[in-house]
């Protein structure tokens, strides 16, 4: 099982040869606008039978429960901002399954009319990759299984502000 290992630290580089590296750039430009979030079908990015594993152990199974989980979950927010720490793909030649590790710091903003207020929420994400459902995916991938690593509490406490 030969296995490719790229890292990226800052900013995801503007050339995106990395097939993994430019789906991960498609889900997330389509995840951060509105409105390609509300008309953009989940199983473009999620395996239908796919699984997210929060660090508490709970999981949400399926693409369309996996994607408004997400909406949800960042819905208080005027802005999310993501700032890139790395990012980590490791690659099966063989398989073409691919894992990446992400590892961000979200802003969260939120404004009471007057002043916006950022707080700043480390998270860390792992991601299983492969080839996509028929007739469902990008770039021929998706995703199988996501887990995600942050402290929740920091975001529900932001939400309130």
């Amino acid at each position: 099982m030969p296995l490719t290992t790229t890292t990226f630290r800052g900013s995801i580089p503007s050339q995106l040869e990395n097939p993994i590296l430019a789906f991960y750039s498609s889900y997330g430009r389509a995840f951060s606008a509105p409105s390609s979030r509300d008309t953009t079908p989940p199983t473009d990015f999620y395996a239908s039978t796919s699984v997210l594993r929060n660090i508490d152990n709970s999981t949400i199974s399926g693409a369309q429960a996996i994607w408004d989980y997400h909406i949800e979950l960042y819905k208080p927010f005027e802005k999310v901002e993501h700032e890139f720490v790395s990012m980590t793909i490791v690659s099966d030649d063989e398989s073409g399954n691919s894992t990446l590790f992400g590892e961000f710091v979200t802003g969260l903003v939120r404004s009471d009319g007057k002043e916006e207020v950022t707080v700043k929420l480390p998270q860390a994400f792992v991601y299983e990759i492969r080839e996509a459902e028929e007739g469902k995916g990008r770039g021929g991938l998706q995703i199988w299984e996501i887990r995600c690593y942050f402290d929740r509490g920091i975001l529900k406490e932001a939400a309130r502000i």
